[in-house]
């Protein structure tokens, strides 16, 4: 900025040598966010390096015929943005058949997702049904979604989810989950460089990538949300589930329905009638 106090000419103006510092006035709006681009690495159907889906900054329109990937596109986001704990994938593509769902629940998950899995299938002589896999068949694999966000003031901003499954990996819980935030994009195919047979080392995330790393959910997801101004006053998980449920597109049946799963909370009388039982 200009010395207020001093003189100079419009050809060579005398500029102060202190920092520039910028400082957002009350007026002014705080910059609004979007998300530019989606990648995923080992996530589904997208197998390997190199998927990424950008984003316009009107309007995107995901068209495909069934099995394409629409729904496992969307989990991806999901995954990512959704709290740890409250993670539910596409309800309305649950309630139908496909490829890539557990066997015993019928649900897709975190696990058929990262070892791509594409149907099922019996061996001569045995009645019993076994996965098709993409990958992870008897050995590790890992994979990863970034969402790469950017503001109208030219700001990037990423939330990326890492996962590490072992070969004995049985069920979701068993994933080993890495969460990093960073002030730029991040390509998540680069992570295959510093991926080990044991998973991710928070000292080699750090070292080889602009990347904070979030020790739990619980620190993970607040830092999202505050950054992309999600909710008011902590409420950004619960404005995600909401935002969750709504895009499923599953079908309700009444408007009491509708209410109950939109709008209201589980009152608290259900667990602690749960609790005394």
């Amino acid at each position: 900025p200009e010395d207020a106090g001093q003189e100079g000419t419009a050809s060579a103006p005398i500029r102060s040598k202190k920092p520039i510092i910028k400082v957002r006035t009350m007026s002014e709006p705080e910059p609004t966010w979007r998300l530019g681009t989606l990648q995923m690495t080992n996530w589904g159907t997208f197998d390997g390096a190199g998927h990424v889906l950008e984003f316009s900054p009107s309007t995107t329109l995901i068209s495909g015929a069934p099995g394409s990937g629409k729904s496992t596109l969307l989990d991806a986001y999901l995954a990512v943005m959704m709290p740890g704990s409250r993670l539910r994938f596409n309800e309305a593509s649950n309630e139908t058949t496909g490829r890539n769902r557990d066997a015993s629940t019928g649900q897709r998950t975190l696990l058929s997702y990262l070892r791509g899995k594409t149907g099922e299938f019996r061996e001569r002589g045995s009645a019993e049904k076994r996965d098709k896999l993409l990958r992870g068949n008897g050995v590790p694999t890992w994979g990863a979604v970034a969402a790469n966000f950017v503001n109208d003031a030219g700001g990037q901003f990423s939330a990326v989810r890492l996962y590490f499954v072992g070969t004995a990996a049985d069920t979701d819980s068993d994933i080993v989950k890495v969460r990093v935030t960073a002030d730029t994009h991040v390509n998540t195919d680069m992570f295959d460089k510093i991926v080990t047979n044991r998973g991710f080392r928070r000292e080699d995330l750090e070292t080889h990538f602009p990347v904070k790393y979030h020790t739990r959910s619980t620190e993970f997801d607040p830092t999202v949300q505050l950054r992309l101004g999600i909710g008011t006053g902590g409420e950004g998980s619960e404005a995600l589930i909401l935002l969750s449920r709504i895009q499923s597109g599953k079908a309700m049946e009444s408007v009491d329905t509708m209410f109950k799963e939109l709008v209201l909370d589980t009152p608290e009388t259900f667990e602690r009638a749960d609790n005394v039982v």
